[in-house]
């Protein structure tokens, strides 16, 4: 049976399935908070209610996550639905699809799949700079030496990684950057520029590989290939760091085909829980759709475009009610305000200093018997409590904690699904890190319930209150000259971003445990500067270890291991807090 369609990319509200109606108010809350976890593609506008529940998203192929509604008087229908959140709605006319043709819905008209990235994917490539690049690597250290050759090891990871909707897509962008870039899929790769083999540069130590993974991180990607890697690096040896470690995997992409947690779920595909030899490859996968014309990008993104601007003072409406709706939530004492600046740090001036990496590792045991300290704790709050006191301490030994908190990023995963997608989900948290607060107790408790109430500000207000959320709807050629100011009074010191440090958790898989029949000892991560933020952290947990990981510009940051030492020391005097203290 053939019926007509619209495409419609929608999100879940709620997994009860529930149909009750919603206020126009809470809809545009939810449609700003990004509650939504995921986005499913609704092609049948005339499937019940009833089927639109957690199964129904395993249905139909993923399809992109620009937000912008039509008119159609069905799409209106559906934003009635309090079971999900339209998206994206484009028409397709002239043409019937029958239910068969149903999971190739993405192929418009017999093209290659046009799917568009979303506004922060494509914000991430805007921001690329010579000195700024937006890429993400998972690192693992093996237990021993590879016992397997190199054309083994590449056709298990070939294997492994084939079936990723990133595996084998470039990027295309359009012409004059009217609208946001698209993904082409190719028809091949190579996978000898994607999977490279090399020993630790020097000794070999720990010193070395850190210099090796800055180095990785910072070499540029091309953009005309996909945007992942894989590096295996042997001959590793240092016993104080990485006990038993001999082989690295270091798993590379750029920030703008996924966010952390995509990175984690993307690399983890190479390991298993149990030791197995190397798959064999059966064929690569291979596209056999022809390239995307660049008329058809220019038609979309005109299309997507003028939608956006049709729809731009609903958003502005909408943001202004939700912006009242939380100062009048403040002024009754129902939450904390925010607060909108951040102090000066040296993480926050100009900067002419190179990259550098370093890590700790802390007994997943004793971080989780932490959170018994503040009732309703976290693992996350519990690392921001050791990174808050870790600052407090290096700050404290140059002269220059400033009287005021800092405030730190924390970005936040919206993905509820196990199935790899292309794009970032994820939204970001402002915590206040309490560094104006001495005792290592006292400071867990707040910065728990910083954390708690900046969640619920986004679930029900939203991440960005204000210009923000309406400069991602901007075409990309009018946000890059906004982004190009920013960032140069960021680099020269003139501003200071809404926070002065990012911290984000990217937990790994609880089936890493092998890469083929070597153990998977432990791991930590890279995540790339911008300016105005010259100090990130990774928190990462892998079996019995959770790693916090830490990169800087050497000029902000000029004495990384003793920044490494205050995070021991920080963990230290909670852990004898813990032991003297009663709980409160």
């Amino acid at each position: 049976m053939s019926v007509p369609v619209v495409f419609v990319s929608v999100s879940p509200r709620s997994p009860s399935g529930s149909s009750n109606h919603i206020t126009p108010a809470n809809e545009s809350a939810l449609r700003h908070s990004g509650v939504a976890q995921r986005e499913i593609l609704l092609a049948a506008l005339h499937i019940p209610n009833s089927q639109l529940g957690c199964n129904f998203n395993k249905k139909w192929p993923i399809f992109d996550h620009e937000t912008f509604l039509t008119s159609n008087a069905t799409v209106r229908q559906l934003l009635e639905c309090s079971t999900i959140r339209v998206v994206r709605c484009i028409p397709v006319r002239d043409r019937n699809i029958s239910a068969a043709e149903m999971p190739d819905v993405h192929r418009m008209n017999g093209s290659a799949p046009v799917q568009q990235l979303d506004e922060i994917s494509s914000l991430m490539f805007l921001r690329e700079r010579a000195e700024y690049r937006p890429h993400l690597i998972s690192v693992y250290f093996l237990e021993g030496g590879m016992t397997e050759s190199a054309s083994s090891i590449r056709a298990h990871i070939l294997s492994c990684l084939a079936d990723n909707p990133a595996f084998a897509v470039r990027l295309a962008k359009v012409p004059m950057r009217f609208g946001h870039p698209f993904w082409a899929p190719l028809a091949a790769i190579d996978a000898d520029t994607h999977i490279r083999f090399r020993a630790v540069s020097g000794r070999g130590d720990w010193q070395a590989l850190r210099s090796d993974l800055v180095e990785l991180l910072e070499a540029p990607m091309d953009p005309t290939r996909p945007l992942w890697e894989v590096h295996v690096l042997t001959g590793f040896e240092d016993e104080s760091a990485a006990p038993g470690g001999r082989t690295i995997v270091a798993v590379k992409v750029h920030h703008g085909v996924m966010d952390g947690l995509g990175l984690a779920r993307f690399a983890g595909h190479l390991f298993t829980e149990a030791a197995m030899h190397p798959q064999k490859v059966n064929g690569t996968r291979a596209n056999s759709a022809p390239p995307i014309d660049a008329r058809v990008r220019l038609r979309t993104a005109a299309r997507n475009a003028a939608a956006q601007f049709l729809g731009f003072p609903r958003e502005l409406t909408s943001l202004r009610n939700l912006k009242r709706r939380y100062d009048a939530s403040v002024a009754r004492g129902e939450r904390p305000g925010i607060r909108q600046t951040a102090p000066g740090t040296v993480f926050n001036g100009p900067t002419q200093g190179r990259r550098v990496f370093n890590a700790a590792w802390f007994p997943l045991k004793e971080v989780q018997a932490l959170r018994t300290l503040a009732p309703g704790a976290t693992l996350n709050d519990v690392a921001l409590t050791v990174i808050a006191g870790a600052i407090r301490e290096y700050l404290s030994s140059k002269g220059t904690l400033p009287d005021e908190a800092l405030l730190c990023g924390v970005p936040m995963s919206l993905r509820n699904s196990e199935e790899p997608v292309l794009g970032n989900t994820l939204t970001g948290l402002c915590v206040d890190l309490h560094t104006n607060v001495a005792d290592p107790i006292d400071r867990l408790h707040r910065i728990s319930g910083s954390s708690y109430w900046e969640k619920q500000r986004v679930r029900e207000f939203g991440a960005v209150i204000g210009s923000g959320a309406l400069a991602l709807k901007l075409p990309p050629f009018i946000l890059d000259l906004i982004l190009k100011g920013e960032e140069a009074a960021a680099v020269k010191g003139e501003r200071v971003t809404g926070a002065n440090t990012v911290v984000t958790n990217i937990p790994r898989s609880r089936h890493v445990r092998y890469f083929a029949t070597s153990r998977v000892l432990r791991t930590c991560g890279l995540i790339s500067l911008n300016p105005g933020i010259g100090l990130k952290h990774e928190i990462s947990s892998l079996g019995d270890l959770v790693s916090i990981s830490v990169l800087a510009n050497s000029d902000q940051l000029d004495a990384p291991d003793f920044y490494i030492q205050c995070l021991s020391n920080e963990f230290g005097r909670l852990m004898s807090a813990r032991a003297t203290e009663p709980v409160r």
